[in-house]
């Protein structure tokens, strides 16, 4: 037998331009600037597949275009599939999925950024292994069979005069009901905005949902007169405009506008009854005349004390600490405030299973005469350019609201097409977990794991024998196969609702360190290919972060980082590149680095009241600041970085 519901997909990203200057290019050992434009697009739609699991593709473009430096401009694209599948709970979250559609009654919202498809699936896709989410958010859950409001014209040709107004005036009060049950259970968007404003939210939610149920009981109790229409037809015409301010900065939901619209027009297609009796304008009967009167008269007051909704609760506080970034990258960006907690479900301590598939590309622009000097004359093109595939899964496991733990595995190819001695691949294993020692205080940490194998490993000088006028160099390949344990543990302190902070400290240390090749010259005395990706595998680090997540006064978001590292390069022997015309680096001895990183950013969330161009919903401004200094025991790996990057961006 075959079940078949309706799902809704979702489509959502956002559009950014950003500006960056900086007296140190990418972080290398040189003093050149720039200023660099950094356009982008990101695109993202979410396919629920089931009420406990989505599929979310995503793409994005972001071209790095260099004004001083104008060969180092690249293009950065990137790809996505990831799955989200709850192993636990299964049951709940399809339960809690069939009453939310249940209470929300019939329609869907009418965006396009919703798009309704009918699926089939075999009653074997709901046991516990195959019914669980892919890469959404918790809370998604699946709506029923969507139906279209019953349309007029069918009532107005089947049925004589009398019974079609009766008919139309039902479909009004129906529509009106409907909505105000879906208003009572939408949720308002918290992100961004401050408790006062979300109050106001809410106060204009309910304000608006007790006056659509008031006219409904209205025209129930009292049939639609002459007098009531007076009334009743141009206070559902004034609720179009808050309603549609409010529905912008509301979590999505079933809520469909439409329905105003629906009651509106079947009764505009009626004729009111007349009023046979001298009566007020507003006939309304004793004991809900006071308080129609009192909503209808002004949507500006708050509404009355409403109990809040029984699933309003906070989700588990080590849910606000992202489980995912490696503590090596871990900063203000992956610690979440109290009051961007989202409402905590039957989804929230499941046992789910995620399932990435990325690809990400880098590639430079074309090479021009200039790239010979900027790369030392034995790249055919950019050796900055490559691109990486990604494929890995991580269990989230939570024994209970105050631990959790997630192992996973990754396995990434990483291809330099002009550089090809750092073309690798490499497997991962890591283990993180998260615990609460106390309401407000969380320990973290993790360890991993990591197996790299260059797939073109470097050609090392061994000996060289004979004359010098005659000399016989004999080569050896260098090892291609590399490992590293990375362990590491941090706290972070939530204080009040709108600021955290924390410390860490984590270690990367590898057995066999790999050569780390910066020249392909060595009578150059400078990094002829500096701008490569750091190779984690070819240093020891040491690294000691804070960092802080606040937000302030008019709802600025505030995140601090400070974090010093401690390098330790080892000695290599020297070496040529296998296929560069014949480039030799000098043997190199082995140096340390240390380094203080500062991060501050300031940005500010504006959620649009009326959707920009019927699309955006948001605009977000940020403002960062990058400071960092690092000395080397070889002078020349010693450089000072300031950068500030503006960034402004449209969500939808």
């Amino acid at each position: 037998m075959l079940i078949t519901t309706s799902v809704r997909a979702q489509l959502n990203g956002q559009i950014m331009i950003g500006g960056k200057s900086t007296n140190n290019v990418e972080s290398l050992d040189t003093t050149a600037p720039d200023q660099i434009l950094l356009p982008a697009i990101q695109l993202s739609y979410t396919w629920p597949v089931t009420a406990s699991s989505t599929i979310t593709f995503t793409g994005a473009y972001s071209p790095n275009i260099y004004s001083v430096n104008p060969d180092l401009s690249f293009n950065a694209t990137y790809f996505g599939v990831k799955g989200l599948f709850y192993l636990t709970n299964t049951d709940a979250i399809t339960a809690e999925a069939s009453d939310r559609a249940e209470n929300s009654k019939l329609l869907a919202r009418p965006s396009s950024h919703f798009l309704s498809s009918p699926l089939s699936f075999s009653p074997l896709f709901s046991s516990p292994l195959f019914s669980s989410p892919l890469f959404s958010s918790p809370l998604f859950s699946s709506p029923p069979s969507f139906q279209e409001p019953f349309p007029i014209s069918e009532i107005t040709n089947k049925k004589s005069d009398d019974d079609r107004d009766d008919s139309l005036v039902q479909v009004a009060i129906s529509a009106l009901y409907t909505l105000s049950e879906e208003l009572d259970l939408t949720k308002i968007a918290t992100k961004g905005i401050s408790k006062s404003h979300v109050e106001q939210l809410k106060d204009t939610r309910d304000s608006i949902s007790d006056a659509l149920s008031t006219i409904a009981d209205l025209l129930d109790s009292l049939g639609y007169s002459e007098s009531v229409a007076q009334v009743v037809v141009p206070e559902l015409e004034q609720l179009q405009t808050p309603l549609a301010k409010l529905l912008p900065q509301t979590k999505p939901s079933h809520t469909n506008p439409a329905e105003l619209t629906v009651a509106l027009d079947a009764l505009k297609s009626v004729k009111p009854e007349s009023d046979f009796l001298q009566t007020p304008p507003t006939p309304l009967p004793g004991n809900v005349s006071g308080k129609t009167k009192q909503i209808l008269s002004s949507l500006e007051k708050p509404a009355p004390f409403r109990v809040q909704e029984e699933d309003e609760i906070p989700a588990p506080v080590i849910t606000l600490i992202t489980s995912s970034t490696r503590l090596r990258e871990f900063g203000y960006e992956d610690l979440e405030i109290r009051e961007d907690a989202d409402d905590s479900g039957a989804t929230t301590l499941a046992t789910s299973l995620t399932v990435p598939l990325t690809y990400s590309k880098q590639n430079g622009r074309a090479p021009t005469a200039a790239d010979s000097l900027l790369f030392g004359g034995f790249f055919p093109g950019n050796p900055n350019d490559f691109n990486a595939t990604t494929v890995a899964a991580a269990f989230e496991i939570f024994s209970n609201s105050g631990f959790s733990l997630r192992p996973g595995y990754q396995f990434t190819r990483t291809v330099y097409p002009f550089d090809s001695v750092y073309t690798n691949s490499e497997n991962r294993l890591r283990v993180e977990g998260r615990a609460a020692i106390a309401p407000s205080s969380i320990l973290f940490g993790e360890f991993a794991l990591g197996f790299r194998n260059y797939l073109d490993p470097l050609q090392q000088i061994a000996k060289i024998q004979g004359s010098k006028q005659n000399p016989d160099t004999i080569f050896q390949s260098g090892a291609a196969n590399f490992r590293q344990y990375s362990f590491g543990i941090g706290f972070a302190q939530f204080i009040g609702e709108r600021w955290a902070a924390g410390a860490l400290a984590t270690f990367n240390n590898n057995p066999n360190l790999r050569a780390y090749v910066t020249n392909t010259l060595s009578i150059a005395k400078r990094r002829a290919a500096p701008q490569i990706a750091d190779d984690e595998y070819t240093y020891n680090l040491q690294r000691y972060a804070i960092f802080s997540n606040a937000r302030m006064f008019w709802d600025i978001d505030v995140g601090i980082d400070f974090s010093y590292e401690h390098r330790l390069y080892g000695s290599t022997a020297e070496t040529t590149i296998k296929g560069r015309l014949g480039g030799i680096i000098a043997a190199q001895p082995g140096r340390t680095e240390n380094g203080r990183f500062v991060n501050v950013s300031l940005s500010k969330l504006f959620p649009l009241e009326t959707r920009l161009a019927t699309i955006f919903n948001s605009v977000m401004l940020e403002g960062i600041l990058e400071v960092a200094g690092v000395t080397s025991s070889d002078p020349n790996y010693s450089y000072n970085e300031t950068a500030f990057t503006l960034n402004a961006s449209l969500a939808f």
